[in-house]
């Protein structure tokens, strides 16, 4: 399953456009019932560094905030500095977003 998502990584970086087809099948997992398949799918769209999508994993990040796995609350910490990173690239105003969820 990590050889997917390293190749997954791989191909955002060609070809970003068609990378975001994608979004929603990850949005679909973050309600999925294992917590891993949970974890997974915030930490593959928070590596997705696309302008695009911060505010869809600004909304996924706050969601895996308040699950109730441990793990998937740990993914939803380790992405807010990625998620800080990239609001501060397009010199945003909204960071204050991040820490209100």
């Amino acid at each position: 399953m990590d050889s997917a998502f390293w190749h997954y990584f791989n191909f955002i970086f060609r070809r970003p456009n068609e990378a975001l087809l994608s979004i929603n099948s990850f949005q679909k997992d973050l309600g999925d019932s294992n917590p891993l398949v949970r974890a997974w799918a915030l930490r593959t769209m928070a590596g997705i560094r696309l302008h695009v999508i911060a505010p869809l994993v600004l909304v996924a990040v706050g969601k895996c905030a308040k699950d109730m796995a441990v793990y998937v609350r740990k993914c939803a910490a380790n992405a807010l500095p990625k998620l800080h990173d990239l609001y501060l690239e397009e010199n945003s105003s909204t960071i204050e977003e991040v820490c209100v969820y």
